[in-house]
Order: C-alpha cells, then structure tokens, then sequence
C-alpha cells in the first residue's frame, strides 16, 4: 500500500500546485476591468462611440459650446463579448480613469467614484480626448483619440 502511496504522491502534489496557480490567475483577472471600446453617454444619447482600438471605428464626437458646460458625461465600457458596461466605484482604489485633453480649449471636472465628468468649452477649437482606465497606477484600457469640438 505504501508503494502506491508513494507513487501517487508527485502526481497530488503537482495538481495541487496547478490548481493554486490557476486560481491565482482567475484572481487576478476579476481584479482588471476588460474594456475593448469606450462610449460618453448624457442622459438617454450616446455622444460618441469608440468599439475598438482604431481611430476608424470612432462614431460620434463630443460637442462643446463656448462657455458652456456639458455633464455628467458618463463613461460605458465594451467587454470582450460586445456588451456595454459602467464600472462600480472602487473603494479600494484599484481601479480609476484618466482623461488626456487634447489641447487646453476645454476643461473638465473628473468624478472619479461614477466614472464621470463634465466637460467645458474654452476656446473654440477641433481637438481630442484620450480616456485611460487604471489599475494600480497602469494602463488597463486606452481609447483611440476622441474627437472634441468646441464652437461658438
């Protein structure tokens, strides 16, 4: 009996580590947020949408008007199986978002904990937005350029 015991024992052992690895890496996935593409959405309109990587398959833009402010712009995710999402706030901090301006004709008002922002027109101008999602401090997700337009 202890000749099988013995033999067995590698073959638990290494299973066992399989196991532990491979949970370890589901771990980690739940902890990323997967975004393929980025859409703003005001209320009931999606402003622009992004569906991917490329700069071809942005539709949309954001439409500012000089002195004028437009928000919540609220920020929807693509997942891997072609559904829209908005994240939860995260307490923890693991997860956030950064916006890159373009240029400086518009401002923006970033609300961190509903994945948000409102944006103002400057300066009339023709320029893009970035939208960056991080986890702990790296780029998870970054949009394509976002088309901004600020007129009178």
């Amino acid at each position: 009996m202890s000749s099988h015991f013995s033999r067995a024992l590698p073959a638990l052992c290494l299973t066992l580590i399989l196991a532990a690895c491979d949970d370890s890496t589901t771990n980690q996935d739940e902890h990323h947020l997967e975004a393929y593409g980025v859409a703003l959405v005001q209320g009931a309109d999606t402003l622009l949408r992004s569906t991917s990587g490329n700069a071809e398959e942005v539709r949309g833009a954001l439409a500012l008007q000089l002195g004028q402010s437009r928000g919540p712009l609220l920020l929807h995710f693509l997942d891997e199986a072609g559904h829209w999402f908005r994240p939860e706030a995260d307490p923890d901090g693991e997860h956030s978002f950064a916006l890159d301006l373009g240029a400086t004709s518009y401002g923006v008002v970033v609300d961190s904990l509903d994945w948000s922002f409102t944006a103002t027109g400057l300066q009339m101008d023709s320029t893009t937005l970035v939208v960056r999602v991080l986890h702990l401090g790296h780029d998870d997700y970054v949009s394509p350029a976002l088309p901004v337009l600020v007129t009178p």
